[in-house]
């Protein structure tokens, strides 16, 4: 018996990710059971964070990110990504219980609150660099988007850095968005699928099966968004139909065709692309 439940494990191909609005088609292809022949098998996490935590420990052979997660692993050697999943055009957000005004003029430290280890951080460079915001004014707290969006506003200003479907949740907080990658045009936030290269070889199809899936999940979302919906939204934090419908805005698909832009975009950040027509 033992030996059956160690060729099992080995014959998993173990993928971490998380309930972000460009990740949903896994969850759809899972609901449906599409992925019960599959030996790719997706381990749901709060934050993108996580990721790092999991492959290193030899937990998971790949994970749905950004490229900024990418670069948060000490040995990539063999990380790669294989297909394009979204561009974030607004889903990734600032928020805050002040203005983007009243944030320049206060006296008071600015509490920040975060994944430090994820996009995240990046997301925050980029609009204190917009906005001319010097981060020594900051304190920082690294903390989980669960976390996140059960904190309630204060006096104290403060900044979150969050997506969807989380951010829902954090504008009931008494916070709102002041600012997103819809407006950061110094960042571009791309999510793929990374997986390390040497558990892909010999499973090629499998890879290309899991593919044929995510862009049947994409193509049932565009056909028919509320059964898309009801079928994902045990996952998504209480955000309604319509929250689900206006988080979708926030994203451009890139799973149909490859992005040549996009991709000479990651060249630029030394991030290898030889994977990519997989």
């Amino acid at each position: 018996m033992g030996g059956c439940q160690d060729k099992q494990q080995v014959n998993e191909i173990r993928v971490s990710t998380n309930p972000w609005v460009g990740f949903t088609p896994f969850i759809y292809a899972q609901e449906k059971g599409w992925l019960k022949e599959s030996k790719f098998k997706f381990i749901w996490v709060v934050g993108l964070a996580e990721n790092v935590t999991l492959y290193e420990k030899g937990l998971s052979k790949g994970f749905t990110a950004t490229q900024y997660e990418y670069f948060n692993f000490k040995n990539k050697e063999y990380i790669k990504p294989y297909f394009l999943i979204d561009r974030s055009k607004g889903a990734d957000t600032i928020m805050s219980n002040k203005s983007i005004e009243e944030l320049k003029n206060t006296k008071e430290k600015i509490a920040c609150y975060f994944e430090i280890n994820s996009v995240n951080r990046d997301v925050f460079k980029a609009f204190i660099a917009m906005h001319s915001l010097n981060e020594a004014r900051f304190v920082f707290y690294n903390s989980d988007q669960t976390s996140i969006s059960v904190m309630q506003s204060s006096e104290l200003p403060t900044i979150i850095i969050s997506y969807e479907p989380y951010t829902t949740a954090i504008s009931k907080n008494g916070f709102t968005k002041i600012s997103s990658t819809k407006e950061l045009s110094n960042i571009e936030v791309i999510d793929a699928i990374f997986l390390d290269e040497r558990v892909v070889e010999g499973n090629e199809k499998e890879l290309s099966r899991l593919k044929q899936m995510f862009d049947k999940s994409v193509l049932s979302l565009k056909q028919n968004p509320k059964e898309f919906y009801d079928t994902v939204k045990g996952y998504l934090e209480n955000q309604t139909y319509e929250q689900f419908l206006a988080s979708l805005d926030g994203i451009e698909w890139l799973n149909d065709k490859p992005n040549q832009k996009v991709i000479e975009y990651l060249k630029k950040q030394n991030i290898p692309t030889d994977k990519l027509a997989i």
